[in-house]
């Protein structure tokens, strides 16, 4: 059953696919609104691409101070800078967070050039898009919604897997390390020199390793907010003080820790 928080609107159902998906796709998850109207949302960059099926009402966006509708359907590319969105009417859809690397194994194309993208999923795959979006939205249950959208995603795993294994490799090191570890450090991991293992990096994942690393950074921090102090934050996330916590989070979320961390709807769901 969804999860409605109390005094929520917005109820969501989070799950791990099965295999093969689950090598591929971090979560799936499912979002309903019954709100008619609701308040603006910041989506802060998290590292993950997202394919996305939207079958409520339009949603609108602002980025880079400019105010557009999305696409119904969405294929989100690696972000480095939060965005604004605002439901026109009742939400409802699906969505698949990819792993770090799993975009270029279904995609294999430089992933840089997706990098800050939102992109409609139907100018990628047209077919796929309208049958999946067809069947999500002939069901009521978000478990069925779910079901239906990982079979869907299957079809869409490559017969000849991109090898991105060994990127997939230094991710999961520079993640532990809380977006820390040297990009030195890194590139021997691949047995690259530095500048062509940052140009894999981007190709492969989408964004430049450190930038990766501040973006790991930060959400350790947006994760802990409301929870810890925000000296505790900063020193446990490795930034220099609390004023160097506080730019960062402004620098991706947009808002200062105190409402980052007070923030409901959407911005709290993707940090659940």
């Amino acid at each position: 059953m969804p999860d409605y928080s109390q005094g929520s609107q917005m109820g969501h159902l989070i799950r791990r696919p099965g295999r093969p998906l689950g090598q591929i796709v971090d979560r799936l998850w499912h979002v309903e609104s019954t709100a008619s109207q609701a308040e603006p949302d910041t989506i802060c960059p998290d590292g993950r691409a997202e394919i996305i099926v939207h079958v409520g009402a339009p949603m609108r966006e602002r980025r880079d101070g400019i105010d557009r509708s999305q696409p119904r359907h969405l294929l989100v590319g690696q972000m480095d800078h939060p965005v604004t969105v605002a439901p026109t009417g009742a939400v409802r859809m699906v969505g698949a967070t990819l792993a770090p690397a799993a975009l270029y194994q279904l995609l294999p194309m430089p992933q840089d050039r997706l990098a800050g993208q939102i992109v409609d999923l139907e100018s990628i795959w047209g077919r796929w898009t309208r049958q999946t979006a067809e069947r999500i939205a002939a069901v009521t249950d978000p478990g069925l919604a779910l079901d239906c959208f990982e079979r869907s995603l299957e079809a869409l795993l490559p017969f000849r897997a991109h090898d991105a294994a060994p990127m997939a490799l230094v991710v999961t090191r520079l993640e532990r390390s809380g977006g820390h570890a040297s990009v030195a450090a890194l590139a021997a991991q691949c047995g690259l020199g530095r500048r062509q293992f940052e140009r894999r990096f981007r190709e492969q994942i989408g964004l430049p390793p450190r930038l990766f690393g501040r973006i790991v950074r930060f959400q350790r921090a947006f994760h802990a907010l409301g929870r810890e102090s925000g000296a505790s934050i900063a020193a446990r996330c490795g930034y220099a003080d609390q004023a160097h916590l506080v730019r960062e989070v402004r620098r991706f979320a947009g808002l200062t820790p105190t409402l980052l961390a007070e923030a409901d709807g959407l911005t709290a769901f993707f940090r659940s």
